[in-house]
């Protein structure tokens, strides 16, 4: 196989990757809460797939452009960071302290994160070699291509679902978005639903368009809330009206209501 064929392999391997990996992670939690406006940030929701389509793709590109394995394998990874930490970057503000920090946080982690990456460079540049020998010979193995191509996309797949909302995220983002509607059908401020209750202004401003942002940092909420049962984990849904209104749900198990107000 020569250079320019082995690195198209490697750019299409990586291209489907990130397909299956940002198709998973940008469209299953919408997917499985329907009707739930879920907060997504710039550049869009299909945008984004489209980025880390093209990540992948040259995570893929650069596994297969060293003749020898292990430069492309490391080259890989470190292309790997650099975009996701690029794609960390997106939407922080330039010349502020937040993205100083941020900043700050990503050049010490630049290292620890290329060797998250490593094992899926390395099971790129298998696949290529595997590829590779097999496709030399007449009597190639269907079965050994088909196995290495589905190690990738498993991978991929495997990693895109660990990005759905566990089930008490996505009660909380349901009940939020449920207490919002009931509120928009009340005709004056004492009937709303008793959560709503202490969010000052939303009989008043809550109209128009919506998003729903989750949080697992309740803290951020200034409201009181009840103890959380031990090990538990308590989520906060940030909700942002586009004419500027605002508050938030704090949701504490095993408690099922949630502690609602303005931030």
């Amino acid at each position: 196989m020569t250079d320019k064929s082995r690195r198209t392999l490697g750019f299409f391997f990586g291209l489907t990757m990130g397909f299956c990996y940002g198709g998973l992670s940008q469209l299953s939690n919408a997917l499985l809460l329907p009707g739930v406006p879920l907060f997504q940030p710039e550049p869009g929701r299909w945008m984004t797939i489209v980025l880390i389509m093209l990540a992948g793709a040259a995570m893929g590109l650069a596994a297969a452009w060293p003749g020898d394995t292990l430069p492309g394998v490391i080259l890989s990874a470190l292309v790997g960071a650099a975009l996701s930490s690029f794609m960390a970057m997106r939407g922080v503000p330039a010349g502020t302290e937040t993205a100083a920090r941020v900043y700050t946080i990503l050049f010490f982690a630049f290292l620890p994160r290329a060797v998250i990456f490593l094992p899926a460079a390395a099971l790129v540049r298998w696949a290529i070699n595997t590829w590779e020998s097999e496709i030399q010979v007449v009597t190639f193995s269907v079965r050994k291509l088909a196995l290495s191509l589905g190690g990738l996309l498993g991978l991929a797949i495997v990693v895109g679902l660990l990005s759905i909302y566990p089930a008490q995220a996505r009660y909380a983002l349901r009940t939020t978005n449920g207490l919002i509607l009931a509120g928009f059908q009340t005709t004056s401020p004492d009937a709303l639903p008793e959560a709503l209750l202490p969010v000052e202004g939303f009989f008043e401003l809550a109209e128009g368009p919506y998003t729903l942002q989750l949080s697992n940092e309740p803290d951020l909420l200034p409201v009181q809330r009840p103890m959380a049962a031990y090990g538990a984990e308590e989520y906060a849904v940030f909700v942002l009206f586009e004419n500027g209104f605002r508050f938030g749900c704090a949701f504490t198990p095993p408690y099922p209501n949630p502690s609602c107000g303005e931030y």
